[in-house]
């Protein structure tokens, strides 16, 4: 596969030589970077991760990007292009871990002005030329502080099947050499190109030929992972006469904040002004970029479910073998006697009062013995102590294939492994690179005071040291296990320092 793509990219290389290049035309020289890790238009040298995936789109509003102007009196004779709006559809891909690919498509939105002749208007709306950056990487250190990669771009003459100011006259070359810094705090890059034009054109008093180009940017986060505040710098000239005229050495400044959010998108809004007015350099311009990745390496095995030990229950017995426990049943109470109401007497004149005869007293009954029936008993369970609850862990479930020996510890917060675990990587890449068959997993796990995806970046910076030494990636499996299975306990620094490790695997066959 390297093969084929080595003479991909060589004739990439030769197929700007073998077509007819026109003059580029096209007023828009701001051209954001196609790929999804990139916020403005300067293309880094830190690829994208192997399978990832990603799309953007870049609003740009300039203001007189194209005018002709008179050196002598440095005064405009004639606007060009006054409003430009563009917008830019990229699309990227990660391959192999050390190239991926880049795709842009620019549309005009809405422009106006006089355009050549003054007889001839623009359109409103209209394509420009589309671009294919396929990018390879040279070189990047082990904690990725330092990358430098190769971007030929390509662009193909689309814009001049609409309008002659949509583009160039024909394909389009600019290798570029790109090479970038990256930190928590701060990051850097710079590139190099040089933009192959057959033919030399003068417009105006603009002498349009082959240029060099330099870009530079600086980007500082102020809170990590999350905000960044950028500056970017760029800079063209014609390459037989570099620092010369200014109309033909266009120099311009932006300024951009970031916002990554969460679920890998990122918002850039910003803006830049001409320092130095050239071909193709507005009076201001204002842009805001979305771009989101999809991060293929970020989806492992599902998390699995924390082990809950039951407390065994207590024995049941069998409801049909009581054993006959006193049950003590209350009578219902006597309802109360009726009083039979007293009749009035009644004393007829002349008559002589009966004499009042005394109450007869019933008998008051016996107080009866509440009878206790004996009924079925059950016999006490003896009491059990109360277990004692147990730290949640993970359940550590069996895993597929045969663990190894070897340990590679790391720094505290860091996918930097320590010296002494180098040793062991180097053995493990012997052991690799003698059996061709032979297929590893890389578990990755970090301490509780840590970020929990932590353990699979660890897991991916090992399979990247190992794929830069020539060990092909379908053999390396990676897996993030984070702190959910520590192997010490304890939060002194010794234990956390046991617990940021990778594991490996032996996959069976």
């Amino acid at each position: 596969m390297k093969k084929y793509l080595r003479l991909l990219f060589a004739a990439l290389l030769i197929a700007p030589l073998l077509v007819t290049a026109g003059t580029a035309t096209d007023p828009e020289n701001y051209k954001p970077s196609p790929f999804a890790n990139d916020t403005m238009s300067l293309i880094g040298a830190d690829l994208m991760g192997h399978l990832s995936f990603g799309l953007g789109l870049f609003l740009d509003y300039e203001r007189n990007p194209l005018t002709i102007r008179d050196t002598a009196l440095d005064t405009a004779i004639q606007t060009v292009v006054g409003d430009h709006l563009t917008g830019d559809i990229t699309a990227s891909l990660g391959l192999f871990e050390w190239v991926d690919l880049g795709l842009a498509v620019p549309v005009v939105l809405f422009q106006n002005g006089d355009g050549w002749n003054g007889g001839e208007k623009l359109p409103p709306a209209t394509l420009g030329d589309i671009r294919f950056a396929p990018r390879a990487r040279i070189y990047r250190t082990e904690d990725r502080f330092f990358s430098i990669a190769v971007v030929p771009v390509l662009a193909f003459p689309t814009g001049q099947f609409l309008h002659e100011l949509s583009g160039a006259a024909g394909f389009t070359f600019s290798p570029t050499l790109a090479l970038s810094i990256r930190s928590k705090w701060v990051c850097g890059g710079l590139n190099f190109l040089y933009r192959m034009t057959q033919y030399d054109h003068v417009i105006g008093a603009t002498h349009i030929a082959d240029q060099f180009g330099i870009k530079a940017q600086v980007t500082g986060y102020a809170i990590p992972e999350t905000l960044s505040f950028s500056g970017e710098w760029s800079f063209a000239s014609t390459a037989s006469k570099t620092f010369g005229e200014k109309d033909e050495s266009p120099m311009e400044a932006a300024l951009a904040a970031s916002w990554h959010a969460p679920h890998d998108l990122t918002l850039t809004v910003g803006g830049g002004a001409g320092i130095m007015s050239g071909f193709a350099t507005p009076l201001f311009r204002v842009f805001a970029g979305l771009t989101w990745i999809l991060e293929q390496e970020k989806e492992t095995t599902p998390p699995e479910k924390p082990a809950v030990e039951e407390t065994p229950a207590a024995e049941k017995k069998p409801a049909t073998a009581p054993s006959p426990v006193p049950v003590t049943e209350k009578k219902p109470e006597p309802a109360p006697q009726q009083v039979t109401p007293k009749k009035p007497m009644v004393v007829e004149l002349g008559a002589k009062p009966e004499p009042k005869k005394p109450e007869e007293k019933k008998p008051v009954p016996p107080p009866q013995v509440e009878q206790k029936k004996t009924a079925p008993a059950v016999a006490p369970v003896p009491a059990r102590p109360t277990p004692i609850p147990p730290l949640p862990v993970k359940k550590m479930e069996p895993r597929r294939g045969t663990q190894m020996t070897e340990v590679v510890f790391f720094q505290d917060n860091s996918t930097t492994f320590t010296d002494e675990s180098r040793v062991k990587l180097e053995k493990i890449n012997l052991l690799l690179s003698s059996n061709y068959t032979l297929k590893i997993r890389i578990e990755g796990h970090a301490d509780r005071n840590e970020k929990p995806e932590m353990g699979l970046k660890r897991a991916q910076a090992i399979k990247l040291w190992l794929i830069d030494r020539d060990i092909e990636s379908s053999r390396i499996q990676t897996m993030g296990i984070g702190a959910d299975e520590p192997a010490a306990s304890s939060d002194i620094e010794a234990d956390r320092a046991r617990n940021r490790r990778v594991t490996f695997w032996v996959l069976d066959k």
